[in-house]
């Protein structure tokens, strides 16, 4: 009877090794469990550099400058003097940056790592699984952008009239009226803009499901045998688990360096100056170098009316607009399912000891893991610098320069025509004015909005 028992177990453990053998390749052990990686990485940078520069400039001149020598009654005609400007400088810069990453993950491992021991304790030591299901998920995604704007505008005008007539020994002379005016708009203006969206959206989903267990079958063996059994209980057992691992990484990274320059300037000016000299007013010829006008008898009464006038409108403006979105939206799903036991079978013609050792060591000891991060960041720098500069000058001069022009005959006084009872009349107006609306504008727009959405979920079940 003890010779067919040990044939019997024989023919069992060379049956109940084989499998081993045959998964394994060395005979040490289970086979190694699924395992995916998945290794996502996008990285987005731009870089932008705008400069516009603009320069309008103006020059308006009139000259009257008549001489007489010995010409009485020469250039007495009005003088009409005039300058109109519109002078505008502009610049301007505008930037559209859209940046964005969207990386999805789906991974499965599936598996049975399971150690199914014969009817026999033989070999239990080695007949033991250790492989589990393993997935691992890597997501990194980058926004790197830098904008840098420089706007520059200048607007100048220049604008003058002279009347400068010179009379020398010529009675009579330059006694028109004389106008000028200058009238000017004169603008500058400067502006950068920019628009910045960055995004990140990144998504994980994993699943590593498996059957992680022993399973010792009956043990009819007995003496040496039933002691290798519970050596059997003992190492045949499983220890791989089910693994997720997941990580998550976004950063968006915008610089944005603006500056507006403008300037304006204005110059006007008015300048009135005749140069008489040797040249008097003889007889009822009243102050006739210096303008005086005839009365319906022949005689004058006043000097030519002398109109001034200088008319600005100077703008100077300069504005930087930045608006920039930052945001990452993160989310991670993983689930981890396997069942990690020891099953061990009926030995009912072992002896005590070799159940009794299998039966304390023939266990799993997998489990289930889930390991998820998540990293997010947002960096945003922003200089701005607007500067705005309008000057405006105006002037008006009226110097006339009698020298040695008496005026004879009638007591005309001082180039001051006289009536016939002794009484003066007006030398001519003088009309002077300078009117001017000078602005300047900077301004500094900046809106930044930055975020970050993460979301996890993960489930370990054995």
């Amino acid at each position: 009877m003890n010779r067919h028992c040990i044939a019997v177990a024989a023919s069992v453990c060379a049956f109940a090794l084989a499998p081993s053998a045959a998964l394994a390749g060395n005979g040490t052990g289970g086979p190694v469990g699924s395992l995916i990686k998945q290794t996502q990485t996008a990285t987005n940078q731009n870089t932008t550099e705008q400069s516009a520069t603009s320069e309008a400039s103006s020059q308006q001149t009139n000259v009257n400058a008549p001489v007489s020598i010995m010409s009485p009654g020469s250039n007495n005609g009005d003088v009409h003097q005039s300058n109109n400007a519109n002078t505008n400088a502009s610049s301007e810069n505008n930037n559209n940056t859209h940046q964005g990453n969207t990386q999805s993950q789906n991974a499965n491992a599936t598996g049975n790592n399971s150690s199914d021991h014969g009817s026999c304790g033989c070999e239990g030591k080695s007949s033991h699984s250790q492989g589990g299901q393993g997935v691992e998920q890597n997501q990194s995604a980058s926004n790197s952008n830098a904008t840098e704007q420089q706007a520059s505008s200048q607007a100048s005008n220049e604008q003058t009239n002279v009347n400068a007539p010179v009379s020398i020994m010529s009675p009579g002379s330059n006694n028109g009226d004389v106008h000028q005016s200058n009238n000017a708009n004169t603008n500058a203006s400067s502006e950068n803009n920019n628009n910045t969206h960055q995004g990140n959206e990144q998504s994980q989903n994993a699943n590593a499901t498996g059957n992680n267990s022993s399973d010792h079958g009956s043990c009819g063996c007995e003496g040496k045998s039933s002691h290798s059994q519970g050596e059997q209980g003992k190492r045949g057992h499983s220890n791989g688990g089910q693994q997720v691992e997941q990580n998550q990484s976004a950063s968006n990274s915008n610089t944005t360096n603006q500056t507006a320059e403008s300037t304006a300037s204005n110059e006007q000016s008015n300048v009135n100056a005749p140069y008489t000299k040797g040249s008097p007013a003889k007889g009822h010829d009243h102050g006739a170098s210096c303008g005086c006008k005839k009365h319906d008898d022949g005689h004058k009464h006043d000097n030519g009316d002398v109109d001034q006038s200088n008319n600005a409108n100077t703008n100077a403006s300069s504005e930087n607009n930045n608006n920039t979105h930052q945001g990452n939206t993160q989310s991670q799903n993983a689930n981890a399912t396997g069942n990690s036991g020891g099953d061990q079978g009926s030995c009912g013609d072992c002896k005590g000891r070799g159940q009794g050792e299998q039966g304390k060591h023939g266990h799993g000891n997998g489990g289930q893991k889930v390991e998820q991060n998540q990293s997010a960041s947002n960096s945003n720098t922003t200089n701005q610098t607007a500067e705005s500069t309008a000057s405006n000058e105006q002037s008006n001069v009226n110097a006339p320069y009698p020298e040695g022009s008496p005026q004879q005959g009638h007591d005309h006084g001082d180039c001051g025509c006289k009536h016939h009872n002794g009484h003066k009349h007006d030398n001519g107006d003088v009309n002077q004015s300078n009117n001017a609306n000078t602005n300047a504008s900077s301004e500094n727009n900046n809106n930044t909005e930055q975020g970050n959405s993460q979301s996890q979920e993960g489930s370990a079940t054995s």
